[in-house]
C-alpha cells in the first residue's frame, strides 16, 4: 500500500503525491463524492539515486540507540567479494567513513518512484475520492 500526500495548490486545485516501487503510469481518477463521472489526471514520475554517506554516528551515536552495528556497516562497505583484486575499489575498511565508493552496489540508494499529480476544477467544501487509474 502506498501512502498519499495531498497539498493545497489553489482554491480550485490540489497536488497529490504518492510513491510506487516500480515505474507505472502517473494517472489518477478522481470525482466528487456522490457523483458517477470520474475525471482523469496525469502527472510526473521521478526517482533518484544517492551515494551512501557513512557517519560513525550510525554505530556509535552520542545519544540514543545505534541504527546499525559496526559489523553491519563494515559488511556493507566491504567490496572484496566483487571488486577485482588489485583495483582501487577493492577494500574492506575497518571503520568506513564519509562517501563510499560509487561503484559499490551496497552503497547506492535508489528511491521509489515518486508520482505527482495535480487535481483541477475542485470545488471548495466538497469531498473527493481518487484511485490509481
Amino acid at each position: 500500500d502506498s501512502q498519499a500526500h495531498v497539498s493545497f495548490a489553489s482554491p480550485t486545485s490540489a497536488i497529490l503525491s504518492y510513491v510506487t516501487p516500480d515505474a507505472v503510469p502517473t494517472e489518477l481518477r478522481y470525482k466528487r463524492r456522490g457523483q458517477r463521472l470520474w475525471r482523469t489526471a496525469f502527472g510526473d514520475a521521478r526517482s533518484y539515486t544517492a551515494l551512501a554517506n557513512v557517519d560513525p554516528m550510525l554505530w556509535a551515536p552520542t545519544m540514543g540507540e545505534p541504527s546499525y552495528t559496526l559489523d553491519e556497516v563494515r559488511a556493507a562497505a566491504n567490496t572484496t567479494s566483487w571488486a577485482v583484486p588489485g583495483s582501487a575499489s577493492r577494500r574492506a575498511p575497518p571503520y568506513p567513513r564519509w562517501l563510499q565508493s560509487y561503484n559499490d552496489p551496497a552503497m547506492i540508494y535508489s528511491s521509489p518512484v515518486i508520482h505527482t499529480v495535480t487535481l483541477t476544477e475542485l470545488e471548495a467544501g466538497e469531498t473527493y475520492e481518487y484511485e490509481l487509474a
